[in-house]
């Protein structure tokens, strides 16, 4: 996290990415694994996402991801495109992950490849063929 600067109020998270990003751009920003992205490279995957939904602002975006980079990124880029966010669990079964959905009714599922079908299943079909 960049020091302090007097003065300086963050007023929400973005806030406080776009100043790391712009403070220490080369610094680890997000460690999963043996994978890691810089505050730079975290900065210009949230903004590319985000302006991939850029239409999403009131929609709700859910997302079925594991813990990760991904997860990481998806929930600030939609906090950017001021769209509302559910997370549900991966682990789930369709079974167990179709209430959800159907009372979150999101205009959007965001999930890992390996998890489409299942999620496919879970969404009576709400979920496109591209992933």
């Amino acid at each position: 996290m960049p020091a302090r600067t007097e003065g300086w109020t963050p007023s929400t998270t973005l806030d406080i990415l776009d100043r790391a990003a712009t403070a220490r751009p080369e610094a680890t920003a997000l460690i999963c694994g043996d994978r890691n992205l810089t505050y730079a490279q975290y900065h210009r995957a949230v903004a590319a996402l985000a302006d991939v939904w850029r239409d999403a602002r009131g929609r709700v975006i859910a997302l079925v991801l594991r813990n990760g980079l991904e997860i990481a990124v998806a929930l600030f880029a939609a906090q950017r495109a001021g769209a509302t966010v559910t997370t549900l669990n991966p682990d789930y079964t369709a079974r167990e992950v179709a209430p959800l959905i159907e009372d979150a009714a999101p205009d959007l599922i965001l999930t890992h490849e390996d998890l489409h079908s299942k999620v496919r299943e879970a969404s009576n079909g709400r979920v496109s063929g591209e992933t």
